[in-house]
């Protein structure tokens, strides 16, 4: 076993996974999240901003000194939509790695999609199909497969943050018009469609397993607990969800900031998007997995293929 550091460079947040892996087996120790920002309206000026990269840097600085109190032997980044979609994302990238020193790959977005998978396969043993659903702040990853084979795989340009500036931009800390949700709904919807016919003329026989913000934090929520894996969210539960996010509802968004500040003012966006997948697949719930492409990233490097 080799304790690895793996730092996730994502549209929303900046994420750090701290692992005990070996051959088939990754162990987590330490994980956490902080809200960067860094694809803060790239999608509609095409370029990442000063002020993002820099809160993106002192984030992965604070990593390194956590990974260094692990006892890490090995780190590597990997950074995903905001980054492969700017205009300046290399850059960026070169300018992160000289200031902090981490190693980092941009992903494309099937790279990141079989991340996610391998990372829910680290703790979902059984070859019985199943769909991993990655909703991210810019981009939503989606893949059917069976243990080690994999039935189809999809990156699409929709996320948190993508969704939340296209409709709001920046006055998203208040309550919501009714009007504004049905047509989020059905730009979601339109946009979904044609995967989920994709999904369906190859199987109906899966669970949809949700991984990223959205959905933990949700189960975190429900049940009380942070870290829990293999929470039921049930269609009902995200209409309440639904609901009391609307009309931003305090003690809801207090628990959320609790979780991951920053994360409430998108999270409205992705619970419709998680709704829409379920209803369009025709499943009555999903269930929320902590391990995610982080995990596969470890599990990938360890076992090389």
């Amino acid at each position: 076993m080799i304790r690895i550091g793996a730092v996730d460079l994502g549209t929303n947040s900046i994420r750090v996974l701290i692992a005990d892996a070996g051959m088939d087996e990754v162990n987590p120790v330490f994980k956490k999240a902080v809200t960067t920002r860094l694809g803060h309206r790239v999608y509609e000026t095409g370029v990442i901003g000063k002020e993002s990269i820099d809160n993106t840097v002192q984030a992965i600085m604070v990593y390194k000194q956590i990974m260094e109190e692990y006892g890490v032997k090995q780190s590597f980044g990997m950074a995903t939509s905001a980054v492969r979609s700017a205009q300046n994302g290399k850059d960026v990238i070169r300018y992160i790695e000289e200031r902090t020193g981490i190693k980092i790959s941009i992903l494309s977005g099937e790279e990141e999609a079989y991340l996610g998978y391998l990372g829910v396969r680290t703790v979902i043993k059984s070859d019985k199909p199943i769909l991993v659903v990655d909703i991210g702040g810019g981009s939503t990853e989606f893949v059917l497969g069976s243990g080690r084979d994999i039935f189809y795989r999809e990156s699409l340009p929709l996320g948190c943050v993508r969704i939340t500036e296209s409709f709001f931009g920046e006055n998203t800390c208040k309550a919501v018009d009714d009007k504004i949700v049905d047509n989020m709904r059905q730009y979601i919807n339109d946009s979904l469609n044609k995967t989920a016919k994709n999904i369906l003329d190859i199987s109906d026989d899966f669970k949809i397993i949700a991984i990223g913000g959205t959905a933990t934090t949700l189960s975190a929520i429900k049940f009380g607990i942070e870290g829990m894996e293999g929470g039921k969210l049930y269609n009902r539960d995200l209409t309440e969800f639904i609901d009391k996010l609307i009309v931003r509802d305090e003690e809801l968004v207090e628990k959320i900031n609790c979780i991951e500040r920053g994360r409430d003012d998108i999270i409205l966006a992705g619970v419709l998007e998680l709704q829409s997948i379920m209803r369009l697949l025709g499943r009555d719930f999903l269930i929320a997995s902590e391990r995610d492409s982080l995990e596969g990233a470890v599990y990938y490097k360890i076992n090389n293929f």
